[in-house]
């Protein structure tokens, strides 16, 4: 089993770590984070070295999609400067036919259909799917049971949040925000937002009931 260093200590860290050893995977040794952060037994970054050398264990980078996912670019493109080696986590309920790159994190039941392409260091939550012949850039979240139809081209640092759905042949731009339970039905510009119908909630009185 590979030993491995989280980089990141958050709610989301802690679940890719449940994952990492519920499927024995990796070894999970321990959380590093910038110096700044670093509090109880994480690792300030710039110890690491001293507590595990660069060959003796990989890095699983689990900085989330703050900044539309540029803190996670730096932060990666840093540790590569580095001489570290980045490791990624693809589930083995994922169903993956299509090409994924390096670093990426694809957790239970997504699937990647055949012919599709999936980029760097991207987050693929459960329950997604990229479908044929699409085209996932680089530095992309995907929130829970996102749906991309047939040849959706989703460019570079993207956030898609819960259930949302793209149909087939648009293209979303670059650092583009979906919002949750949203149906993109044309191509969505760089730096663009979609965002569903608002939920209208009414009060119906108490005593109400439905017939």
């Amino acid at each position: 089993m590979q030993d491995i260093v989280i980089f990141w200590h958050t709610d989301f860290s802690e679940l890719i770590a449940f994952y990492c050893e519920k499927y024995g995977m990796y070894r999970v040794r321990g959380y590093t984070v910038n110096r700044a952060y670093a509090d109880g037994d994480v690792i300030p970054f710039d110890e690491l070295d001293v507590h595990f050398p660069k060959g003796e264990v990989g890095i699983l980078m689990t900085v989330g999609y703050t900044n539309m996912n540029e803190n996670r670019k730096k932060l990666v493109e840093m540790l590569l400067a580095e001489g570290y080696r980045l490791v990624d986590f693809i589930s083995p309920r994922a169903i993956v036919h299509g090409d994924i790159g390096r670093g990426n994190i694809l957790l239970d039941d997504v699937v990647v259909h055949p012919f599709a392409k999936l980029g760097d260091f991207n987050y693929i939550v459960d329950h997604t799917l990229i479908g044929h012949h699409d085209v996932v850039g680089n530095y992309c979240y995907f929130a829970p049971s996102v749906s991309l139809s047939g040849h959706v081209t989703v460019e570079d640092n993207c956030f898609l949040g819960n259930n949302a759905t793209a149909r087939n042949g648009v293209t979303i731009g670059h650092h583009a925000m979906i919002g949750a339970a949203a149906y993109v039905s044309h191509d969505v510009k760089p730096y663009h937002m979609v965002i569903p119908a608002k939920c209208t909630t009414y009060d119906m009185g108490e005593g109400y009931s439905y017939k």
